[in-house]
């Protein structure tokens, strides 16, 4: 009962997120990770989905900006391949976010799951019943707001039965804030993605024909608008609000709750943005999953505790914010 009551629940909050599509034309590009995520990605990677817009396709290997690729596995994690069922005297741990837990600029083995599980298999005995092993799994998808991460967790990640999940810092949801006709769906900027239309092929068929080396992004297909000019996101950040984003994380959380599955939220880093607007975007949603998520007894970690000399690359941050998550999850009472 609770199962399908959360199912019902999830596609109600997930139909919110495939919005009607509008005219907003696409604009100049920040220089920003979570714009990467739709500019850079190739989107044959990618497919339509009902309800959370877009996910990732399984067994694909997905090239990377600086040349590095994404071993998707069948049930479309990264990495090594999940069970779908959880195994016996094991912690099954889900990693799940977007683009920064997903690893968009780093190999494989250099991801915070990864870097994870490397850090618990370095210090594992043989398994008991009293001290199971970790066994860890990624399944953020780049760009990936609240919505979307709440609604796939839901519907589709619970069932791979996690004894704990870690979400990512989710400062997709910065960029919603930043563009302007905010929607409490999302629908300012995500369009809905049915199939490619004659638009779409017609594109393709160019690309093809012109043997470019980069395809169609991922932009072209889900994007309705993205952030404009210095005067257009601080009128967009003016407009906006964090209600839906509170809702979809207490959704998460309650949802977790109920399947006793322990959560650990990593807040966002607000450090190194472009500039002061999406700072303010991103303290934002610092605030507001703190208050949550402390006054709901949830653990979290704070990314902004990553020494600066760690933030010369993400394979170096991962490094340091795994020993943070490591100690988290081995705290938790298990």
């Amino acid at each position: 009962m609770f199962r399908t009551t959360v199912r019902v629940a999830a596609m109600m909050i997930a139909a919110a997120i495939v919005p009607f599509h509008n005219d907003h034309s696409l604009q100049a590009q920040p220089k920003r990770s979570a714009l990467d995520a739709f500019a850079l990605l190739n989107a044959d990677a990618f497919e339509p989905h009902p309800y959370f817009v877009y996910t990732i396709r399984s067994g694909y290997n997905l090239p990377l900006p600086g040349g590095s690729t994404a071993t998707i596995n069948a049930l479309g994690g990264r990495g090594r391949a999940l069970t779908p069922k959880h195994a016996p005297r094991t912690r099954r741990i889900l990693f799940i976010g977007g683009s920064n837990v997903f690893g968009l600029m780093v190999a494989d083995g250099e991801t915070l799951a990864s870097q994870v599980e490397a850090r618990f298999a370095a210090a594992e005995s043989k398994p008991t019943e009293s001290r199971p092993a970790w066994e860890i799994g990624s399944f953020a998808v780049p760009g990936y707001t609240s919505h979307e991460v709440a609604s796939a967790f839901s519907l589709k990640w619970i069932d791979y039965e996690p004894d704990a999940i870690v979400v990512g810092d989710l400062d997709a949801d910065a960029f919603a804030y930043l563009t302007e006709g905010y929607r409490n769906d999302y629908g300012h900027l995500w369009k809905m993605w049915i199939d490619e239309g004659d638009e779409m092929k017609s594109k393709r068929s160019a690309v093809n024909a012109a043997k470019q080396a980069h395809p169609l992004a991922l932009a072209e297909f889900v994007l309705a608008a993205v952030p404009g000019d210095e005067a257009s996101r601080k009128r967009a950040l003016e407009q906006s609000n964090t209600q839906s984003f509170e809702t979809n994380i207490k959704f998460l959380a309650d949802v977790a709750a109920g399947r006793k599955i322990r959560t650990l939220f990593i807040l966002p880093d607000s450090r190194h943005r472009s500039d002061g607007i999406e700072i303010r975007a991103v303290k934002r949603i610092r605030e507001a999953a703190a208050r949550i998520f402390i006054s709901k007894n949830i653990r979290l970690v704070d990314s902004e505790n990553v020494p600066e000399r760690n933030l010369s690359s993400s394979a170096s941050r991962n490094e340091f914010l795994s020993g943070m998550v490591a100690d988290q999850l081995t705290r938790m009472n298990w």
